[in-house]
């Protein structure tokens, strides 16, 4: 009788599998006194894409987010190094047997250490200004500052005035050209509506609206000096820090969360093996070590809280026994 060829594909896929497992690369050992990322990258292999491709294809950007948002990119750099260390210095005081209970891909190592390199750079760029450039974003803010200040005090001080000298129609008109003050332009326009206001006023009002306002002081050295003040305006914006090529806040959290998604996975492949074996030890974790027990104890719940179905009856069975 012919062999079924699902059967035979069946089989070859399982040969192929097992020759794999057969061939499976041993974890890295490191030589002695490594302990910084660099010396780290630089003794493992190089990163394999595609186990990083299907060890990732199953965390969406926002799930990565949400990892990196729960530690500091601080607490992250500080941990890597020793915990990756740590990890390979135990899995090579094992013997094989025991390392095999250890499931997990030999060459995840070499991923942690480059995606813990990608984020030091990242954080690196995501840093703090230097001295000289916090000096002069404070210079910058501190001039916009004053000259909105001043020019708010010119608005609000002639506004006053004219209220008196104004008709209701007048003013309500007039203050709603002026009134806003979101930005340096926004103010600046304003300014030139009033002295323009009181410009035309002075050009083609009536008698009674240029004695007005000269009554209340509103003339054409006023109407100057809110000029003045707008001209001092231009050209300000809100200062900025030169941001073209740092690191935005969103960006480092999510290579935070591969870093420490990676973390998770090479944790609990240890502690899932210390349930067989309790010799075997823990990598090490200082800083993130509250992260991931408050993560490992809320695993635990949720699944201790998801109530497990009764298997499906047969189509057709009786409810009773037979």
């Amino acid at each position: 009788m012919p062999k079924s060829p699902h059967k035979s594909q069946a089989a070859e896929a399982t040969a192929k599998a097992a020759k794999q497992a057969a061939h499976q690369p041993a974890f890295p050992v490191l030589p002695e006194g490594i302990l910084d990322l660099d010396g780290l990258s630089k003794a493992l292999d190089k990163p394999d894409d595609s186990l990083r491709r299907l060890l990732f294809r199953n965390y969406t950007e926002e799930m990565f987010y949400e990892w990196g948002v729960a530690a500091t990119s601080e607490d992250i750099v500080a941990d890597v190094p020793r915990f990756l260390s740590s990890s390979l210095r135990i899995l090579a005081s094992l013997s094989p047997a025991r390392q095999k209970l250890v499931m997990l891909p030999p060459s995840i190592f070499a991923i942690l250490a480059d995606e813990a390199t990608i984020h030091a750079a990242m954080a690196a760029s995501h840093g703090d200004l230097s001295v000289g450039e916090a000096k002069a974003l404070k210079e910058r803010e501190d001039k916009l500052k004053a000259e909105m200040g001043r020019g708010i005090a010119t608005r609000d001080r002639v506004l006053g005035a004219l209220r008196g000298a104004l008709s209701a129609a007048q003013f309500s008109t007039l203050r709603s050209a002026a009134s806003d003050a979101s930005s340096p332009a926004a103010l600046a326009k304003g300014l030139r509506a009033v002295a323009g206001f009181i410009t035309d006023i002075f050009a083609n009002g009536t008698g009674d609206d240029k004695a007005a306002l000269v009554a209340f002081g509103a003339d054409a050295a006023q109407a100057e000096e809110l000029e003045t003040s707008a001209k001092a305006l231009d050209g300000l914006a809100p200062p900025k820090p030169a941001t073209g090529k740092r690191v935005s806040k969103r960006a480092l959290d999510i290579q935070d969360g591969h870093v420490l998604v990676l973390m998770d996975i090479i944790l609990r492949g240890f502690r899932l093996a210390r349930r067989t074996d309790g010799s075997i030890l823990s990598p090490e974790l200082n800083r993130l070590a509250t992260l991931f027990d408050t993560r490992s104890r809320a695993a635990a719940k949720d699944a201790s809280d998801t109530p497990v179905e009764a298997p499906a009856k047969p189509s057709g069975a009786s409810e009773k026994p037979a």
